[in-house]
């Protein structure tokens, strides 16, 4: 650190001596050796770039850390230079350029993705005088043409809707950031439609990793990195052509664990309680739920509810709940195991009743559940199933007195079977009623 003391008394002798007319006067200030960066250039063949760009970088930190453009020159029979004052001595500085001869450039240390932060590879600290960065290869570029399908190989479905299919180039073993190399994306018709294909695409001559990404113009179909399919590799002769599967989205989230409703006795109803799950913002009524009752290991049903039956007694039950949607990876989550009784049921019996109302077409429904019997339940859940989708529930409270009243997820038009479910408690054994609706 600078001697600030020494400093302010040499400054205090020499206005002194200028006022005493001394004579004395101070030296002029040397000029600042400055920081000069080099480098050589070849293009993708192997040869010295002829003409092109090289720009150069340096890092700076902080809270928004990054590379911070600073300077670009030619690049002449294959070589750069650049001139820097010394106040950057000890700085962190990158050098990319580009050949006229190709369509990709290249950082010295290698690497042609615009850095996300300095590595070894391709950083250096500055030193007074010269700094040699070495050379540095630039990539050739060639033509893609293909095709894009969903991850069941079926057809993009198009139209006001649509889903847009695209690829994404990156360096081998890359992680998937917005650092990628470059992309492609299906085309539009005249009338502005996307299609469910590219042509003529410019791409790097190499072998790359490859993510499928996918938007759409309406509905979110999509999250837009949807992942890795591979590798590819590019000669200079292009590939015309090729089909791509857009990766599986990810898996939804269990939010809330799925439950047995019910005591698991011989004779018995059991009800399933889903749980709640979430796929990256998307409702659990955008999944497809679906059970496996499993007992001592093997499968017993796939229903919403299951009887227990007499061979269960003394065995482990468990409850495996799944999550899908078209086009996204799928999940599962399973209860803990409970042992089956042989026990006859102690508790009371409940009969259900269900008046629905509202039945339009793609609309939500209303549903009244009652639940009565010679103890009216104060605890408990009420659903309501078609199959073995659940179409909403809710719980049951002393202040119900036996009846609850809640909307649920729109149906198609036409005949439907509902199962109405009322889980059970402690003193009030399970109950469900099946009925047939119309929507209109």
């Amino acid at each position: 650190m600078k001697n600030l003391w020494t400093g302010r008394v040499a400054v205090a002798v020499a206005a002194a001596l200028a006022v005493a007319g001394a004579g004395w006067s101070a030296a002029p200030a040397q000029a600042a050796e400055p920081v000069t960066i080099t480098g050589t250039v070849l293009n993708s063949s192997g040869a010295p770039c002829a003409s092109g760009y090289a720009y150069l970088y340096f890092w700076y930190s902080g809270e928004d850390g990054g590379w911070d453009w600073a300077d670009e020159g030619y690049v002449s029979g294959g070589s750069y230079n650049f001139s820097v004052s010394d106040a950057r001595v000890g700085r962190a500085a990158s050098v990319r350029a580009y050949c006229d001869a190709d369509s990709y450039s290249a950082w010295f240390g290698g690497g042609h993705v615009y850095p996300s932060g300095p590595t070894a590879s391709n950083t250096k600290a500055l030193v007074a005088g010269v700094n040699n960065f070495g050379s540095l290869q630039t990539l050739a570029a060639a033509s893609l043409s293909g095709r894009f399908l969903q991850t069941d190989g079926s057809a993009l479905p198009l139209g006001q809707n649509g889903i847009q299919g695209g690829l994404r180039f990156y360096e081998a073993g890359a992680p998937s950031t917005d650092d990628y190399l470059d992309s492609c994306w299906a085309d539009s018709d005249n009338s502005g439609n996307i299609t469910d294909s590219f042509t003529n695409c410019t791409v790097p001559v190499g072998t790359f990793d490859v993510w499928t990404v996918a938007d759409s113009w309406g509905d979110y179909v999509y999250p837009r990195n949807v992942g890795k399919i591979g590798t590819i590799t590019i000669p200079k002769t292009g590939l015309i052509g090729q089909v791509f599967k857009l990766a599986a989205g990810p898996a939804a989230k269990l939010r809330s664990a799925p439950s047995i409703a019910g005591v698991a006795a011989v004779g018995n109803y059991l009800g399933a309680n889903p749980g709640i799950w979430s796929d990256r913002g998307y409702e659990q009524t955008d999944l497809v739920i679906g059970y496996q009752w499993i007992v001592a290991g093997q499968l017993r049903s796939t229903a919403a509810v299951y009887q227990v039956q007499p061979q269960d007694a003394g065995q482990q039950l468990v409850l495996k709940v799944t999550a899908t949607r078209a086009n996204f990876a799928p999940a599962e989550a399973q209860t803990a195991a409970v042992a089956v009784s042989a026990a006859k049921e102690t508790r009371s019996t409940a009969t259900v009743t269900a008046k629905f109302s509202k039945l339009k077409k793609n609309k939500k429904g209303t549903v009244t559940v009652t639940v009565t019997g010679a103890a009216i339940p104060t605890s408990g859940s009420v659903s309501v199933l078609e199959g073995s989708k659940g179409l909403g529930s809710v719980g049951l409270k002393a202040k119900h007195h036996g009846k609850v009243k809640f909307k649920f997820k729109g149906l198609a038009k036409g005949s439907h079977t509902l199962t109405v479910l009322y889980g059970g408690n402690a003193g009030v054994a399970p109950a469900s009623r099946v009925v047939t609706v119309k929507v209109k």
